[in-house]
């Protein structure tokens, strides 16, 4: 089986019909993540003027246009110039699952304890061993997001060890 899940099946009439649902998919999901990717890049930005209700909705408007340009943008030069698509999932693969299973909770955890968010009745200690273990973890996620990407990096240039 090939990076490209698509090359798997051959050629054919079957494939150019998956390969054409797969785009259309592609077309109708990508605005739907990318929208609330905006709003959280622009509330984690401009946290601030969110908590003082001091969001001008005009200077957000272009923000989020900013955002679109830049994300289609990175998107459109990925796909013109990367034609090595098992390159490109497996170092999707290395980083992403390192920050969305160890990293983000921990941050997420850590941002709602600041806000108040969490409160725990437990004793003072409990607190304390929570923050270090978050702030462990988010450690660890990096080293081993770091590691892994360099592990896939090495593999695809060539390198044995």
């Amino acid at each position: 089986m090939q990076g490209n899940l698509l090359k798997s099946y051959g050629g054919g009439n079957f494939v150019l019909v998956v390969i054409g649902l797969f785009t259309i998919i592609l077309i109708v999901s990508y605005p739907l993540s990318n929208f609330p990717a905006r709003l959280s890049m622009d509330y984690i930005l401009y946290s601030k003027q969110y908590h003082e209700r001091k969001v001008k909705k005009n200077a957000q408007l272009k923000r989020l246009w900013l955002y679109s340009i830049i994300g289609y943008g990175i998107c459109a030069s990925i796909g013109a110039f990367v034609t090595n698509l098992d390159a490109l999932f497996t170092i999707t693969g290395a980083t992403a699952n390192a920050l969305l299973a160890l990293i983000l909770p921990c941050l997420i955890f850590l941002k709602l304890r600041k806000d108040g968010h969490v409160v725990h009745d437990k004793a003072p200690s409990t607190n304390t061993f929570l923050t270090v273990a978050s702030v462990a973890v988010i450690i660890f996620g990096v080293t081993i997001g770091i590691g892994g990407l360099t592990i896939e990096i090495l593999d695809l240039v060539g390198v044995q060890f």
